[in-house]
């Protein structure tokens, strides 16, 4: 007599896989969308984020691109030279503008909540296995201010540079689009953190 236990068992298989499949999918639009944009989608995103343009230098341009429930961010690199460096601040800076100097006295790296946008982009990074920014050299404006609490004055060798903070919004679109620029003006590096946030979405 014929055992009738694969077709039951063959149901249990093709159960199991769905159920897989379905798991992966639920995963995988609960953490949203996360990837290295091509040097081509840049610009033009940068653009549509920010409504700036990059400078015409922008060598090793690199970037990083989440989305999640409306929330989109994006994560630019790229080495430029001294002009650039000064396009970039002249495009960024504007009435709802913050920028600080640093290392400056005056200035507290500590307040800088923005700051936070680059450490998220450096978790981000790492989940991708891409090089985007420097770790250690966003942590030593932090570690060069703290020098200067407890002794009084900055490292010889404190990074130097500018932060900006603004936010902008589209009245057309209803969007918010908020951003974070650090120009590390003796190395010409720039790192640009910015995000569009829709009408509704009050999360990051």
């Amino acid at each position: 007599m014929k055992k009738r236990g694969t077709p039951l068992g063959l149901i249990g298989v093709v159960l199991i896989i769905v159920g897989c499949l379905f798991l992966s999918l639920l995963a995988r639009v609960t953490k949203g969308t996360l990837r290295e944009l091509p040097q081509r989608q840049i610009r033009p995103m940068v653009k549509r984020f920010t409504g700036r343009e990059l400078p015409g230098k922008a060598e090793d341009l690199r970037a990083i691109f989440h989305s999640y429930r409306g929330l989109e961010l994006i994560f630019v690199v790229f080495q430029t030279n001294q002009e650039g460096c000064s396009y970039i601040l002249d495009a960024f800076v504007g009435k709802h503008v913050k920028m600080h100097e640093f290392p400056h006295a005056e200035n507290n790296t500590f307040e800088w909540h923005g700051m936070a946008d680059f450490s998220t982009g450096c978790r981000y990074q790492k989940q991708l296995g891409v090089v985007l920014f420097d770790e250690d050299l966003i942590g030593r404006i932090r570690r060069d201010d703290l020098e200067y609490v407890n002794t009084g004055r900055y490292p010889t060798d404190a990074v130097t540079g500018y932060y900006l903070a603004g936010a902008s919004f589209d009245p057309s679109s209803k969007i918010w689009c908020h951003y974070a620029v650090v120009v590390f003006k003796d190395q010409g590096l720039v790192y640009i953190c910015a995000e569009q946030v829709p009408k509704g979405v009050y999360f990051r």
